[in-house]
């Protein structure tokens, strides 16, 4: 079942499942794919991939929870991680360049808040 609170997160649990905390902003799409920035706030295994797949928005690339396509990676890609420092306490963030592929399915879909055409 999916829940969708007031923060814009979705909840997601599957049969004798634990529940999966996703929140998800759409960024920009176009008649085939979307790009959405996504932060998983319970962190399960495959979470992502099990959500989006569940809701019908199987993430291109997916050999296992998605449908066949000529990608030749999956097209997820974790941009920033934050993590506490377990001796500090102090937050590390990590930042990574976003991998051209993606960049490439992106330029051609229409940006939220901008008109198409």
């Amino acid at each position: 079942s999916i829940k969708e609170s007031k923060d814009g997160s979705h909840s997601f649990i599957a049969n004798g499942g634990d529940k999966a905390i996703t929140k998800y902003e759409l960024l920009a799409s176009n008649d085939e794919y979307s790009y959405v920035d996504i932060d998983i706030l319970t962190g399960k295994k495959n979470q992502i991939r099990v959500s989006f797949a569940h809701i019908g928005c199987p993430l291109y690339g997916d050999k296992k929870y998605g449908i066949k396509d000529d990608s030749k990676r999956l097209m997820l890609h974790a941009y920033k991680l934050d993590l506490i420092n377990p001796i500090d306490n102090k937050k590390m963030t990590f930042v990574a360049k976003t991998p051209k592929e993606f960049n490439y399915m992106k330029k051609n879909m229409v940006v939220k808040g901008e008109k198409n055409g």
